[in-house]
């Protein structure tokens, strides 16, 4: 195999999946390091996702699912493997050490027809999820192929909090995302084979990355000396 050349070095699925969908967008995040803007929705799953590593119970966020929503025994949990040559880096959201279980936790509104963000199909087609099952497989020799996809669902709505000052209590209302309450878990059984077609598409990737990269350093050598 040829010797890879990469703008980081490591693959995760963020970057597999973004070179897949727009390769000219995968060059301005890691060809010219343009800083990746947030949404209103990225920074709320992520206090949801926060909150769930932090194992908070208590926060106010997460009151409408806590006792929906699937857990495992390691949250966040970081994962580094080499796959047919190429680093890989990746954090599952929750993990089980002892049968190497998978949860993978997502928020999001319906679209205006009232159509969910998830449904069986979508969670089939997600590369997500077969390739942490591979991730889990070359880091520890074994893996469950029984993994979840736990979608939350948010709205916009009037969110509200209260603020002691003086004596008094005073109720600041501002309009944000908030979870409806609402989850659905969708459980998704992982092939062997679909293992190593993943394998093969993180290969592919990346050998396209590399090819790509040094073609863009080369073009590009004189303004980036």
């Amino acid at each position: 195999m040829s010797e890879l050349v990469l703008p980081k070095p490591y693959l995760s699925y963020s970057a597999l999946d973004l070179w897949l969908r727009d390769p000219e967008g995968y060059r301005r995040r890691y060809y010219l390091k343009e800083p990746y803007f947030s949404t209103p929705y990225t920074e709320f799953g992520n206090i949801v996702g926060g909150a769930l590593e932090d194992r908070d119970w208590e926060h106010k966020v997460l009151q409408p699912v806590i006792d929906k929503v699937p857990q495992g025994t390691h949250p966040e949990h970081k994962i580094e493997v080499t796959i047919l040559g190429v680093p890989m880096l990746g954090y599952l959201d929750d993990f089980t050490m002892e049968n190497k279980a998978i949860e993978e936790y997502k928020t999001g509104i319906r679209d205006k027809k009232g159509k969910a963000p998830w449904d069986r199909v979508k969670v089939r087609k997600h590369k997500q999820l077969p390739l942490y099952t591979l991730m889990v497989k070359e880091k520890y020799g074994s893996w469950n192929p029984e993994i979840n996809l736990t979608w939350m669902e948010t709205v916009w709505g009037n969110t509200s909090e209260e603020i002691h000052f003086g004596g008094n209590i005073l109720r600041d209302n501002t309009i944000g995302l908030k979870l409806t309450g609402h989850v659905e878990v969708f459980p998704r059984t992982i092939k062997e084979w679909e293992l190593d077609r993943m394998a093969e598409i993180i290969r592919k990737v990346a050998e396209e990355i590399s090819i790509d990269y040094q073609l863009w350093k080369n073009k590009n050598s004189t303004s980036l000396s």
